[in-house]
């Protein structure tokens, strides 16, 4: 049975798609969850609806990493990031949202359509793929 990790996000959302495991750093996890929660809460906001935030990856154990081609010691195997996108918004927009409500790293992927959130090292960390 699926369980809620915070108001809109899903224990299931936070899983790992390989294994099925959610990630050994719970610190880390509350702290992208509450940015999360934060995005959600800026978005319904900003545009008036109830956001259709999607979850790509957020925890992936060190194996699925490796067979992703993630670099060693991506926060996505710590609990601090998360693959996103959302039904009604482009890449820019939600890179954008993702800025404002201040996730430390956000990285937009236009190939696959989704944007790279995370709350790991310095602030202000920008990339396009």
């Amino acid at each position: 049975m699926d369980t809620k990790l915070s108001a809109h996000i899903m224990k299931s959302d936070c899983t790992c798609r390989c294994c099925g495991h959610i990630g050994p750093y719970p610190a880390n996890l509350t702290i992208l969850l509450k940015k999360l929660e934060e995005l959600w809460v800026y978005l319904k906001n900003k545009y008036k609806r109830i956001p259709k935030l999607h979850f790509t990856c957020v925890y992936r154990c060190p194996a699925h990493n490796r067979a992703e081609g993630g670099v060693e010691g991506s926060y996505h195997t710590l609990d601090f990031a998360a693959d996103i996108w959302e039904n009604y918004l482009g890449v820019d927009e939600l890179a954008k949202a993702c800025e404002a409500v201040g996730f430390h790293g956000v990285g937009r992927y236009y190939t696959l359509e989704f944007v790279h959130t995370d709350m790991g090292g310095e602030p202000g960390r920008r990339w396009i793929e």
